[in-house]
C-alpha cells in the first residue's frame, strides 16, 4: 500500500514515519509546492473545509467524528462528481464492477 501525501512536518516527522513502516506502509512524497501533484486529495479537502469545517461548530471527538463519518458517506454515496458523469463515486464504481455493492447512507 501507498500513500501519496506532501512535504508537510505531520508527514516527515518520525513518529509518522515508523507508524508507516510498521504497517507496511510505503510512503510517497510529492514534489514541494506542487499540490497538482495530489490535485484529488487538494481538491476533496478544499471541499471538506467548505462543506465540513467552516459550517459547524464541534462540541468534542465524537462530534467531530459523526460529522466528518456523514459527510464522507454523503460524499462517497451520494454527491455528485461532474469528473465522473455526474455520478457518485460509488456509482462509478459499480458501473466500471470495481464493487458490487453500496453502502447506506
Amino acid at each position: 500500500m501507498f500513500v501519496r501525501n506532501d512535504n508537510g512536518s505531520q508527514f516527515i516527522a518520525q513518529e509518522v514515519q515508523d507508524y508507516f513502516l510498521n504497517k507496511n506502509v510505503t510512503q510517497e512524497f510529492t514534489k514541494p509546492a506542487t499540490p497538482e501533484q495530489n490535485s484529488h486529495i487538494e481538491s476533496y479537502h478544499s471541499i471538506m473545509e467548505s462543506a465540513v469545517c467552516q459550517r459547524f461548530e464541534f462540541k468534542n471527538l465524537q462530534d467531530v467524528r459523526s460529522t466528518m463519518n456523514q459527510f464522507r458517506r454523503f460524499y462517497n454515496f451520494e454527491r455528485i462528481h461532474g469528473g465522473i458523469g455526474f455520478q457518485s463515486p460509488a456509482e462509478y464504481l459499480v458501473s466500471r464492477g470495481i464493487i458490487m455493492c453500496q453502502e447506506s447512507a
